[in-house]
């Protein structure tokens, strides 16, 4: 999935930072010259460094936690559950041959440990390099920023979704 995500995160790049912001010049009070620094420079850290390592975490709990996982609800009957288990613990590791609709369900998962990430090392960096006044709100900064980005981003993936399971 990283070879499907991460270039995808490099298209989305320019609109991110555009959102994040407009929602910086709102809530940090800052130019939009200054907005764009700071988100720009929080994004680009995130998805050069954040999404690789957040990636390979959710491998390494996919093999930690997978197959036991999946092996515990088979062997008490869990049914669908386990359906459903499979497709949320193997987000991070498809097999290539997976349908179109479980790449994309696979994103929409992925989705989730991204934006806490993203919220994560984009505050901690805005709170390094922001001016004084702009630094307490950092953190809150990021989780509303990431927040109108990844709610855009979500939409986008349920809509193909969608459109991949009516084929």
């Amino acid at each position: 999935m990283l070879a499907v995500v991460w270039p995808c995160s490099w298209i989305l790049l320019l609109p991110v930072i555009a959102i994040e912001s407009w929602v910086a010049v709102r809530f940090l009070n800052v130019s939009w010259k200054e907005a764009i620094r700071l988100a720009g420079l929080s994004n680009l850290v995130s998805t050069v460094l954040g999404i690789p390592v957040t990636w390979g975490l959710c491998v390494l709990l996919e093999m930690m936690v997978g197959i036991p996982g999946a092996t515990a609800l088979a062997r008490y009957h869990v049914g669908d559950g386990s359906a459903l288990y499979g497709l949320m613990i193997t987000a991070p590791w498809l097999y290539p041959e997976s349908p179109y609709w479980m790449v994309l369900t696979a994103a929409l998962i992925l989705c989730v440990p991204f934006y806490f990430m993203s919220v994560w090392t984009e505050g901690l960096l805005v709170r390094r390099i922001a001016k004084a006044e702009q630094k307490p709100e950092a953190m809150r900064w990021a989780w509303r920023s990431n927040g109108a980005s990844y709610a855009l981003i979500v939409v986008m993936l349920v809509v193909l979704i969608s459109t991949a399971a009516r084929k």
